[in-house]
């Protein structure tokens, strides 16, 4: 873990990851999404899949995500895609807005799977680019003109995409000001299990 934090963050292999969830008071994801960031840049296109859960998706969930019942009908379970989605996240430092709420989710589903670091852009956009209007995905995105803004976003694959754009534009805006170390970054947005564990899954759909 050391070594990883002293490393330029650009010779550090990141995962940007997104999950819809299904509404219920207990979520289940129904969409997950990740891009890759490698050598500094995305990798890629982003890997995504629908997920059938136990309960149905509520409509409340439906109205802002989009996926409704029917998209889910035929899809796979968790179960089915798990080791899919760890191949994806490797062992790969995982980026995510709020991304507590997602990690935790994976963590649930995946037992055998747990990040070296977890880096939130919620808490990077807040340290880095101070006196924003707000610091929601969409608001943030729209005002910083990132790639992709104009997308769909509360799916998976178009929010895990303009994360990785928001993440890439705040680390080379703190690269200027000095090396920025992975260790820097740990420092400005990282989380622990503690995080994990105290925070809720509301917002998550």
């Amino acid at each position: 873990m050391r070594d990883l934090l002293n490393l330029h963050w650009t010779l550090c292999d990141f995962a940007v990851v997104d999950v819809e969830g299904n509404g219920q008071a207990t979520q289940e994801i129904i969409e997950v999404a990740v891009v890759s960031i490698r050598r500094g840049s995305i990798e890629g296109q982003p890997q995504e899949w629908l997920v059938l859960p136990e309960r149905p998706v509520t409509a409340q969930a439906s109205r802002i995500h989009g996926i409704s019942n029917a998209d889910l009908v035929g899809k796979p379970r968790f179960s089915e895609i798990g080791e899919e989605v760890m191949g994806a996240l490797g062992e790969c430092a995982v980026v995510g807005h709020h991304v507590s709420v997602d990690a935790r989710l994976l963590q649930e589903k995946l037992s055998r799977w747990r990040s070296p670091l977890l880096l939130d852009t919620l808490k990077l956009a807040r340290k880095a680019i101070p006196g924003q209007r707000s610091y929601a995905l969409a608001s943030i995105v729209s005002d910083l003109g990132i790639d992709g803004a104009s997308a769909k976003l509360h799916r998976a694959a178009a929010d895990a995409f303009v994360t990785a754009q928001l993440f890439l534009h705040i680390a080379r805006l703190l690269d200027r000001e000095g090396m920025l170390s992975v260790g820097r970054l740990a420092h400005i947005a990282g989380l622990g299990d503690g995080d994990l564990l105290s925070q809720g899954q509301q917002g998550l759909f």
